[in-house]
C-alpha cells in the first residue's frame, strides 16, 4: 500500500504518513490502531519483535488480539460509531455503567444479572 493510499484511508496527508514513517512524529493507540485496520492487520503486528517471554506481556498481547477482533466486527463499529455521536456526559454515564456490568466486579461473574 501506498503512504498516499494509506493517508487517503486515515484521512491525513502523506506527509503525516511519512512522519509516523521516518519517527519525527509520535504515533498515538488510536492512530496506530486506524493504521491497523487500514492495512487490513491486527494491532499486534506492529509488536511482533518484542520479547513476549513475560507472562503479563503475553496476556497484554491477547488482550489486544481480543480488543481488536472487536473492534473491528459489525457490532463493534456500530458502538464506537454511536457512542461517539452521543455528548462526553452521556458517554461518561454509559462507560461508568459498561464497567460496573463487567463480569467478575463485586465478586459477581454472571455479567451483572443477578438472580
Amino acid at each position: 500500500m501506498s503512504q498516499s493510499n494509506l493517508a487517503e484511508g486515515l484521512a491525513i496527508t502523506f506527509q503525516q504518513v511519512q512522519k509516523y514513517e521516518r519517527g519525527t512524529n509520535r504515533i498515538s493507540t488510536s492512530k496506530l490502531y486506524e493504521i491497523a485496520i487500514a492495512l487490513g492487520t491486527p494491532i499486534t503486528y506492529f509488536f511482533e519483535d518484542l520479547d513476549l517471554s513475560d507472562e503479563l506481556a503475553g496476556e497484554s498481547i491477547a488482550n489486544l488480539e481480543r480488543q481488536q477482533s472487536y473492534r473491528s466486527s459489525k457490532e463493534g463499529y456500530d458502538v464506537i460509531d454511536s457512542m461517539s455521536k452521543l455528548p462526553r456526559s452521556t458517554r461518561s454515564k454509559i462507560l461508568s455503567l459498561l464497567l460496573v456490568l463487567q463480569p467478575g466486579q463485586d465478586g459477581d461473574d454472571s455479567g451483572g444479572t443477578k438472580a
